[in-house]
């Protein structure tokens, strides 16, 4: 038997990281969850990034008139049309629940409402790469990511720097209950390329990633971007991606000197990861890798 699947908001009363829109199997508040937006977003049409457990999910809700919204999470089971329910279970806002898959007509039109949506988040490891330019005469230009703005004004160093790079809350719980993605565990990556730059010809090679692929650059390994991948320059995407290894260093470096709010790009961190960029633009002597899922 098919078990319900709730749309819902879960207010800061358990603490702020909890706080945002919840899709969760069976009922509001259940022990596992599907996808998680965090913020105070007054509609689920106006969360601009997902994650599931510990990763982000290439997801978009809009609205399709009449109290209803419709979910597009590449294929997932939860994808579908989500019904506004009479009975107020959200925290303040109305919750919706599953009641069945998006028509062709209402997939289509909520792709087209996220790939003309404006850029308004900023660099991350997890970005949506959707719609971008192909040509390897144009940069990536207009990258939406997963770095939520509204973040309590006590954040740590640490935790904001974490959700630049696309991190955030490993799974944990809300309303007191853990937050387990279903999913299963990502198969080990596969390189496909492994370009050395020691020089300023290799630096404006044109770099192609297939929309399931990442680039990444080891020499920025730590702990939290280990080896073999080390850190990720572009994560997958909606779709391939070209541009010069200069502009995408680039790009990236600029992202995090002007792109963040005041008080996370003045993180220590954060100027040392765009000024480790822009070192790599100057002095060279690094590898750019191409890793394909295995």
């Amino acid at each position: 038997m098919e078990l319900d699947t709730f749309l819902y908001y879960w207010d800061e009363s358990d603490g702020p990281q909890w706080q945002g829109w919840w899709i969760t199997p069976d009922r509001v508040g259940n022990d596992r969850f599907f996808a998680f937006s965090r913020g105070a977003a007054a509609s689920p049409d106006e969360c601009r990034s997902w994650r599931g457990g510990d990763r982000s999910i290439d997801m978009c809700v809009a609205s399709l008139g009449g109290g209803a919204m419709g979910v597009r999470a590449s294929g997932l089971g939860f994808e579908g049309v989500y019904e506004r329910e009479s009975e107020e279970r959200g925290h303040g806002r109305p919750a919706f629940r599953r009641t069945r898959d998006l028509t062709a007509a209402e997939a289509a039109r909520i792709d087209a409402a996220s790939a003309a949506a404006p850029s308004t988040v900023v660099y991350s490891q997890q970005m949506t790469l959707a719609d971008l330019p192909s040509s390897s005469e144009e940069a990536p230009a207009a990258i939406a990511v997963g770095v939520p703005l509204e973040l309590p004004a006590a954040v740590t160093p640490a935790a904001a720097l974490e959700w630049v790079r696309g991190g955030g809350e490993e799974g944990g719980q809300h309303a007191g209950a853990a937050g387990s993605p279903p999913e299963e565990a990502a198969a080990e990556p596969m390189l496909r390329l492994s370009l050395r730059v020691e020089s300023a010809a290799e630096l404006d090679q044109v770099v192609r990633k297939e929309a399931a692929e990442r680039l990444s650059l080891p020499e920025l390994s730590d702990e939290e971007s280990p080896l073999p991948v080390g850190w990720v320059l572009a994560e997958r995407s909606a779709a391939p991606v070209s541009g010069t290894v200069r502009r995408f260093l680039l790009l990236a470096a600029h992202q995090l000197e002007e792109e963040l709010p005041e008080s996370y790009r003045s993180l220590p961190q954060v100027r040392e990861l765009a000024a480790s960029l822009r070192r790599l633009v100057v002095e060279r002597g690094f590898t750019l890798c191409v890793w394909a899922d295995g």
